[in-house]
């Protein structure tokens, strides 16, 4: 299955515990307080569940944007 912002978002507002209609590739992570260990951690779980493949929270933890968490998940 082919991640897109539309099949992405329900999944990062449960992650940063906001409304799915918040939720945009524009939405900020880096600087976000609800983007706090817990979401990160939970965002490399989805990562592992979706593709298969192991992040680290080194690989989350610096993320701009809700389109670069998108990026590393296509990758």
């Amino acid at each position: 299955m082919q991640i897109t912002i539309e099949t992405l978002s329900p999944a990062m507002a449960r992650i940063l515990d906001v409304s799915a209609d918040e939720i945009s590739a524009t939405t900020p992570l880096c600087g976000n307080e609800k983007w706090d260990s817990f979401a990160v951690l939970s965002a490399v779980a989805f990562a592992i569940e979706h593709t298969g493949r192991q992040l680290t929270i080194k690989d989350l933890a610096n993320l701009e944007t809700v389109e670069d968490f998108l990026k590393i998940l296509r990758q």
